[in-house]
């Protein structure tokens, strides 16, 4: 076991091992803990997709959590960063992480990071390039439900349909998210908007998470049409708990999430280390896939 696998936090040893798909309970039990909504469901596909790290006790008992996600080859999202307060108190958060930022190594990596873990990444030289929020309620019907603008299609996603998604998304983020998008797609609904010639323009997801649904990613050219696909969802959900975590600025587009029940409730700082990656087309994100993945 080398040294930085283990840390002694005051006389209290913990040691890093590689997270594990029967960490499922264990990391189930610390998202509780912290406040956090995840099912044990949610927890199972994140685990599909991560790599990382839980934190043990002497006689191991799981008691922390940093998690990440390879987007291709060149970036990569660090999330489920989970650190009780007294072992965030003594560093364990910290020593975390960078153990996650060595095997990452040189990609561009990005966090959403909530209110209190800001600090911990920008000591560990993170940069601030964006902050929104997570939004969430009881989906209500708008006073005026909004047409899909002229000249456009609204229509569920087929798997004819994978490469020009995937395609809108690269464009959108700049980043390859093939494998976390066609994981989500397994308990997902989704939508695709389609201009007069039917090229795909924007798409949209929602799927079971936490207390009811998530909302997100939505891909979109402008609000109108991204107010178009949100909608679709929102609608068919009224009643329910549904969840949107968006980088968008406050504008059209969360006002009308707001006026159909999802009332800001938490800032997400949006933070990079290795910054590379843009969007480069006439599409962009208004909807994460979920504050964990970007």
């Amino acid at each position: 076991m080398s040294q930085q696998d283990r840390i002694d936090l005051e006389h209290h040893f913990v040691t890093a091992r590689q997270v594990a798909k029967e960490d499922v309970d264990r990391l189930h039990e610390l998202a509780i803990g912290v406040g956090w909504p995840h099912r044990p469901e949610d927890l199972r596909q994140i685990i599909s997709l991560a790599k990382g790290y839980v934190a043990c006790d002497e006689i191991g008992r799981v008691g922390g959590s940093a998690l990440w996600f390879p987007f291709g080859e060149d970036a990569a999202c660090i999330g489920m960063v989970i650190t009780p307060p007294r072992m965030q108190s003594r560093g364990g958060g910290s020593w975390l992480v960078q153990k996650v930022l060595g095997d990452i190594g040189k990609r561009e990596i990005f966090v959403n990071s909530t209110p209190q873990a800001i600090r911990l990444y920008e000591q560990l030289g993170f940069g601030k390039y964006g902050l929104g929020q997570q939004m969430q309620g009881y989906a209500k019907a708008p006073e005026t439900p909004p047409p899909v603008p002229a000249g456009l299609t609204l229509r569920a996603l087929s798997s004819m349909d994978l490469p020009a998604l995937l395609a809108l998304d690269r464009e959108a983020s700049g980043l390859d998210r093939t494998a976390v998008l066609l994981r989500m797609l397994e308990p997902a609904e989704a939508v695709l908007l389609l201009d007069q010639g039917g090229a795909a323009v924007g798409y949209a997801f929602a799927r079971p998470f936490g207390r009811g649904a998530l909302l997100g990613p939505v891909i979109a050219r402008n609000d109108d049409e991204a107010i178009a696909l949100a909608s679709h969802f929102l609608l068919r959900h009224i009643g329910s708990y549904m969840r949107l975590d968006t980088l968008a600025p406050p504008g059209k587009f969360t006002a009308f999430v707001e006026s159909c029940g999802l009332e800001p409730s938490t800032t997400i700082t949006h933070m990079r280390l290795n910054p590379q990656a843009e969007g480069s087309g006439a599409v962009r994100s208004y909807a994460m896939v979920g504050q964990a993945f970007g």
